[in-house]
Parts: C-alpha cells; structure tokens; sequence
C-alpha cells in the first residue's frame, strides 16, 4: 500500500503509468533510473554524498530571499489553474522586485557581475 501522500505525490512526480508500474510491482529502483524519472535530481557516489549536501545547502543557503516566494509559486501550482498562478506570478514578483535582494540582483545584471545577495527582504 501507498502511504504517507506517494499516491499523491508520485504520479505528479513520474507520470500515472510509472507510478502505477513502481507501486504495483514493488522493485527497487535503481539510482540511474531514478534520475531519469524524476524521482531524483542528482545521483553521487556514496564517498562524494557529504561533500554534494554540502555544496547544494551552500548554494540555496546564498540564494535570494525570493527562494521562499518560488516555493509558494510551485506549490500553488498544483493546485491553481492557468489564469490563477498568473496571478500568483505577477503579485510574487511586484514582492520581489522590492526587496533588497530583488534591487541587488537587477544591479548584479545590469553591472555584469555576481549578485551578492544577503538573504534581506526588505529594501530600505
């Protein structure tokens, strides 16, 4: 049996078929195969897994504020229509263009240069 929201989660993930092959016969799936289908998003060997969180923690630790505002935006979207996540787009993104990070990364772009973003949602 399914539990814990994966006959939610997984056709949404892989596809109704693949999920009713994977939940109907039970094998174990195989990193590659993984990758392929979405199930994953990146296979490292066992040795190189401490150093690859590392890495992937760094990155999104560094990233803008408007990282939480793209959660919403995904999330939301399995859930709205078209004209509705529309709407959740232009008002997520009238939020983000005002705070500091938003004001940084349009400066970075426009100077050519890395944006250094410190995580801040407010502008002043």
């Amino acid at each position: 049996m399914l539990d814990v929201g994966a006959s939610f989660h997984l056709p949404r993930l892989v596809g109704a078929g693949r999920a009713a092959e994977l939940a109907l016969l039970g094998e174990d799936v195989p990193a590659a195969l993984a990758l392929e289908i979405g199930l994953a998003n990146a296979v490292v060997p066992d040795a190189e897994l401490p150093d690859a969180t590392r890495a992937l923690a760094s990155k999104l630790a560094t990233g803008p504020c408007a990282q939480n505002l793209i959660k919403r935006q995904l999330r939301a979207s399995l859930r709205n229509d078209l004209p509705a996540q529309l709407e959740l787009e232009a008002e997520t993104q009238g939020v983000s263009t005002r705070t500091h990070d938003g004001v940084e990364g349009v400066r970075a772009f426009l100077e050519r240069r890395a944006p250094r973003f410190d995580g801040l949602s407010n502008s002043g």
